[in-house]
């Protein structure tokens, strides 16, 4: 969320939406390693054998990453909320966050929607990553048609976050004051290589 400071200086932020989708390598070593036998095993026709999750993590969703604490939100969604709000400064952002582990091996992504005081200008409420002026690294919001963006796969060992894509979300009045986010984040756990 560290990102979004920039935007909260110029716009003053009023509200983030985030949902993470958080491979299985954030949960360490075995939790990847479970990932990658449950995934053989169900292929050969075998049952899974959840061990570092609650439930099966092949080829499914698990909506819970860590323990469950006060209205529901786990301990990861409350760290998010907490988080947010002290990197902004600011403790009246309402924040609502939604964490869920997903089967994918390395990278975990965020949708985050943020609501805005006010205008920042068409473009200016998009992070520098998203106006940059080549199409190659533009967040492109307009290109999604020709299928021209990043994607978490090709993140993978590159730079600790890239932008999937930007768009703004427009209110009744035609201004922009929401701008919605998919981001790739770089996690830490790399198995062996060789």
């Amino acid at each position: 969320m560290v990102v979004l400071k920039p935007l909260h200086d110029r716009a003053h932020i009023k509200r983030v939406a985030v949902s993470t989708y958080q491979a299985a390598s954030g949960a360490g070593k075995r939790a990847f390693e479970e990932l990658r036998q449950q995934t053989r095993d169900l292929l050969e026709g075998n049952p899974a054998n959840p061990q570092a999750f609650p439930h099966q993590i092949a080829f499914n969703v698990i909506p819970q990453i860590d323990v469950f604490q006060e209205g529901d939100y786990t301990k990861e969604e409350w760290k998010m909320v907490k988080e947010t709000q002290k990197i902004m400064g600011d403790d009246s952002i309402k924040v609502t966050a939604t964490c869920v582990r997903v089967p994918v091996f390395f990278s975990h992504s965020e949708a985050v929607n943020i609501e805005k005081e006010m205008s920042a200008g068409r473009r200016a409420g998009f992070p520098v990553s998203c106006t940059a002026p080549s199409p190659s690294s533009e967040c492109l919001a307009c290109s999604v048609s020709f299928l021209h963006y990043d994607w978490s796969l090709a993140q993978t060992g590159l730079f600790p976050f890239r932008y999937l894509r930007c768009r703004i979300c427009w209110d009744d009045a035609q201004s922009p004051t929401d701008t919605s986010l998919l981001k790739s984040i770089r996690d830490q756990f790399r198995p062996p290589q060789g």
